[in-house]
């Protein structure tokens, strides 16, 4: 696999950048607004810590940015965005391909030595 398609995997997976990325795309907010509205998502507290760090990220890698208006995607966040929804979208018709093979259709163990 290219290394560019494993680094954007990687980004797309830290914690709560698919949250922010889709809060966000509606509107800017503001970091309260924004941290209530994902709060309500996930049904649990999130720490502002936990929340300022996924933000930093996001624009360390320019993909949102920030002005009185509050946080907004950038072109490489809307772009990223639509990556992540294509791929919500490919999970929910293809559920089975994101479980673990059962033990019968797994690869078959390797045989022991076969130079015997």
């Amino acid at each position: 696999m290219p290394e560019q398609i494993r680094k954007v995997l990687r980004l797309a997976e830290l914690t709560l950048v698919p949250d922010i990325l889709l809060a966000i795309n509606q509107r800017p907010r503001q970091f309260t607004d924004l941290k209530r509205s994902i709060r309500a998502d996930h049904g649990q507290e999130i720490h502002d810590s936990t929340f300022s760090r996924a933000l930093r990220r996001l624009r360390h890698h320019q993909l949102v940015c920030r002005n009185d208006s509050g946080y907004h995607l950038t072109e490489a966040g809307h772009r990223l965005l639509r990556i992540i929804i294509d791929a919500k979208q490919w999970a929910v018709h293809y559920p089975d391909s994101l479980d673990p093979p059962s033990p019968t259709l797994a690869d078959p163990p390797a045989e022991a030595d076969q130079r015997g």
